[in-house]
């Protein structure tokens, strides 16, 4: 008898760890599709700040950047680093990530870390333009349509659908008709980053 409950009990604690796996996997995906929709909420904002009147743009820089604080420094982000064994941001905003995390991932874990980082450079690439909005040589509103564009694409990629789909595709490729050899970089780094988000 003893067996046969040592056996079962055996059989059980695989089960349940199996179980934890697959409830934190799917709790990793709902952080990082939160946060994700974040960004792209504050990228939204960030490019309506560079067409808006000049005094109305402080009050949208200040949305977008208090959206953008609540995605890469929120609850969500710091469970995601726990879950993926990462320490917290460095004050420079790098990232530390214990040696061999990359290389071990593979499959659906490699895509969230992938989608991690993306979401994490395309961050960083809002703040960017959010400094160069309040800087002396702000881009215009007519630098900043790839942006526009490609944050209208990005945040139709939340919506599912065939019309969704064909859309934001649709949106995309005038983000990259309007790229030119003189936007500004800022411009051209985020409407990049947002494709990967």
């Amino acid at each position: 008898m003893f067996r046969t409950g040592t056996m079962a009990l055996l059989m059980f604690v695989p089960v349940m760890f199996l179980g934890a796996c697959s409830h934190e996997e799917k709790d990793m995906q709902s952080q990082l599709d939160s946060i994700r929709a974040m960004v792209k909420q504050s990228a939204v904002l960030a490019v309506q700040a560079a067409c808006s009147e000049p005094e109305s743009r402080p009050e949208m820089i200040r949305a977008s950047v208090t959206m953008l604080r609540r995605a890469m420094g929120g609850q969500e982000m710091d469970m995601i680093h726990k879950m993926m064994g990462q320490m917290p941001d460095l004050a420079d905003g790098t990232m530390v990530i214990k040696s061999g995390m990359v290389g071990d991932k593979k499959g659906k874990d490699a895509a969230q870390m992938k989608m991690h980082v993306a979401i994490h450079d395309a961050g960083e690439d809002v703040f960017e333009l959010l400094d160069a909005l309040g800087g002396d040589k702000s881009p215009t509103c007519k630098d900043i349509q790839p942006a526009q564009l490609a944050a209208t694409a990005a945040l139709l990629r939340e919506r599912q659908g065939p019309d969704m789909d064909r859309l934001q595709q649709q949106l995309d490729e005038r983000s990259k008709h309007f790229m030119r050899s003189d936007i500004p970089d800022t411009v051209w780094q985020l409407a990049q980053a947002l494709g990967r988000i």
